[in-house]
């Protein structure tokens, strides 16, 4: 039973496997026919299975790819198919001689026509590796005769074309661009280059073209002077070595003993020797072909071109001196002189000139400028100036003159020019006391005849009521008498007349409280009364440093320090000296503030008792320890400090002969007395009071 049912089994088997071969063999085209045409004899869309069949892969059979009539799995990409051992057949495998690479076909080949179209980015590609694939073997490599050099490619020539490779001549030894430039492997020196041995650089610079050289004639470049000719022959013009004109003047000299700039052959840049030429001689060369002629409407003369111009390098400097030698005949300037050659500046006479027949040097003796001819006057009616001085012919009186009828001459006495003029105000010139105005208006301010400014004291009167001087308006004169006391601000407010200046003591009062109607503010009278403004003890006001140019002067440096107004001492307001200084409120022991030597009050005289240094037994003394009085320094009682002598303060100090202080005191040798074996002092003698025996300590001697 059981080898039955696995006898039916196999040959079901066999069953499916032959009716799955008769349906292959129904599918396979009778006869010859193409693969393409069986192919085409399937309805079946190749394009859903994501792989469209296009190029030669239309042209294969279908079992080239879906071997052993496998459908799922077959591969897609390029790289799988077309590959030395790969299970689909083909004949097309990347060669031996391929770029290597890993990247797959289609990154390159675009095309399933051909392998030949492909499109190589060289992304990914390290730079300087061009030689692994240009070779001549992978790729197109370096042409025999290419430049050589060590480079890769890629330091000159881009990765979308071999030409336009960019060279930069960087490390070229100079001098060695023929190994190059040889008109094999580089563009070399054409035939009809100019003749020189140099080498390119010499020249031409390592840019990207030949057209852009550099030659500037010096020795480096191979030129040497006075050969000129040969490359300035005529044959060399499409390189700008230009040759000798037609019209050149004729020479057999070199270029170069003329034309000195190398820049260009006009002459401006060049010069001509004139010297050896014969002098009168200018006509051979310069009749207008060879060199510039005598243009044709030239000053009428006979006289060779050198009679004026010199052998320079232009005819416009010229000179003429109007000299005999230059056919000039005195008299004769019209022959020049005739409006005809003014572009010569031969001037004429113009339609504006005084009417004459006299020639021009008459008058004018000048051959350089017409300007500043002398016009002789006499004989000239007085009065009559202005039969010339019309404003026509000769220069009239302008609109804007002084006002006057009088004739020129009236105030103009120079023959030469009108701004000398005389000017004295007399009855003579037209001038009427009391009439200033009409030319002091302001209307005539250029011919120095001012008017009132703008801020002149507000008056009606004429000028001369003030102003008194011809010469000029400073110095005037103004009477006062009549103005209103008190008034003074309506004219010294600084702008009419002068005012009250920025650091002015300060004050309300009018100008005249202090100042006279004199000639200047300098002098003023300041009695420090009440009519002036002055309050008792507000001295600061004005004595306060501010105004020490004005003589009101502040309180020194070693004044004494208070806080109290100056007239609380000073009682005189002419010197600040004899003021009187109440001591009242002044604390004992505190004189030595103000008495000391430089200091505001009065200090102990340098012959004062030393008590600073021989009064020591006591306490610190002070002025007032002896001078009770702050009135004087005559009344003092002598205060010795509890001194007891022998060192504890001296008493020989003061009272040894020869001392000199001031005071009334005995004065004694310590020897005085036969009692005396060498002590030092009064008191330690055994004798004197305090230490001694003898009298009453600090008023007597003795008993």
């Amino acid at each position: 039973m059981k080898d039955s049912a696995h006898n039916f089994r196999k040959l079901l088997s066999w069953i499916g496997v032959v009716t799955m071969l008769g349906l292959f063999l129904l599918a396979i085209p009778h006869g010859d026919a193409p693969a393409a045409d069986a192919k085409r004899n399937v309805r079946f869309d190749h394009v859903k299975t994501g792989f469209p069949l296009t190029g030669a892969h239309v042209q294969i059979p279908c079992e080239t790819c879906h071997v052993q009539g496998t459908f799922k799995g077959t591969p897609k990409k390029c790289e799988t198919c077309h590959t030395p051992g790969s299970r689909i057949q083909t004949t097309t495998i990347k060669p031996q001689n391929h770029i290597p690479t890993m990247q797959p076909c289609s990154q390159c080949h675009s095309s399933t026509a051909s392998w030949k179209v492909a499109r190589f980015t060289h992304i990914g590609v390290m730079p300087h590796q061009c030689a692994q694939c240009h070779n001549n073997n992978i790729a197109t490599g370096k042409p025999t005769n290419h430049p050589v050099t060590n480079q890769p490619c890629d330091t000159c020539h881009r990765t979308t074309t071999w030409m336009s490779a960019r060279f930069t001549h960087m490390d070229v030894k100079p001098g060695s661009c023929a190994t190059c430039h040889n008109g094999s492997q580089a563009t070399g020196k054409p035939g009809n280059h100019i003749p020189t041995s140099l080498s390119c650089d010499a020249c031409h610079t390592t840019g990207g073209m030949f057209t852009t050289s550099r030659f500037n004639h010096s020795a480096t470049q191979g030129v040497n002077p006075g050969q000129c000719a040969t490359c300035h022959n005529g044959s060399f013009t499409q390189w700008n070595a230009q040759g000798k004109h037609a019209a050149h003047v004729a020479t057999t000299a070199s270029c170069d003993t003329c034309h000195s700039g190398f820049q260009s052959f006009v002459m401006a840049g060049s010069t001509f020797n004139h010297s050896g030429v014969t002098p009168g001689a200018c006509a051979t060369c310069h009749n207008g072909t060879q060199a510039t002629g005598k243009p044709g409407n030239h000053i009428p003369t006979t006289q060779s071109c050198d009679a004026c111009h010199g052998t320079g390098t232009t005819f416009t400097t010229s000179t003429f001196n109007h000299s005999a030698t230059q056919g000039v005949i005195a008299g004769q300037c019209s022959t020049c002189h005739n409006g005809a050659y003014t572009q010569w500046n031969a001037l004429g006479k113009h339609a504006a000139h005084v009417a004459t027949t006299a020639s021009c040097d008459t008058c004018h003796k000048n051959y350089t400028s017409f300007a500043g001819a002398t016009f002789n006057h006499a004989g000239v009616t007085p009065g009559a100036c202005a039969t010339c001085h019309n404003g026509s012919q000769a220069t009239g009186k302008p609109a804007n003159h002084i006002p006057t009828s009088l004739s020129c001459d009236a105030c103009h006495s120079a023959a030469s020019t009108f701004t000398s003029s005389s000017f004295n105000h007399s009855a003579t010139q037209g001038v009427i006391p009391g009439q200033c105005s009409t030319c002091h208006n302001g209307a005539y301010t250029q011919w120095n005849a001012l008017g009132k400014h703008a801020t002149h004291v507000a008056t009606t009167a004429s000028c001369d009521t003030c102003h008194t001087g011809y010469v000029t308006f400073a110095g005037a004169g103004f009477n006062h008498t009549g103005v209103t006391p008190g008034g003074c601000a309506t004219c010294h407010n600084g702008s009419q007349a002068t005012g009250k200046p920025g650091n002015h003591i300060p004050t309300t009062l009018s100008c005249d409280a202090c100042h006279s109607t004199g000639g200047t503010f300098t002098t003023s009278t300041f009695t420090h009364s009440a009519t002036q403004g002055v309050i008792a003890g507000q001295c600061s006001t004005c004595h306060n440093g501010s105004f020490v140019q004005w003589n009101a002067l502040g309180k020194p440096a070693n004044h004494v320090a208070t806080t109290a107004s100056c007239d609380t001492c000073h009682k005189n307001y002419t010197s600040f000296a004899g003021a009187t200084f109440s001591h009242t409120g002044i604390s004992p022991g505190t004189c030595s503030t103000c008495h000391y030597q430089g200091g505001p009050g009065l200090a102990a005289p340098t012959n004062h008792i030393p008590y600073q240094s021989q009064l020591l037994a006591g306490a610190s003394m002070n002025c007032d320890s002896c001078h009770k009085s702050t009135t004087s320094f005559a009344s003092q009682t002598m205060n010795h400090n509890g001194s007891l002598g022998s060192g504890s303060g001296w008493c020989k100090g003061c009272h040894a002969s020869g001392t000199s202080y001031l005071g009334t005191m005995d004065k004694k040798s310590l020897n005085h007395y036969e009692r005396y074996q060498g002590q030092t002092d009064c008191s330690a003698s055994g004798c004197h009071r305090p230490l001694g025996s003898q009298g009453t300590p600090y008023s007597r001697w003795t008993n």
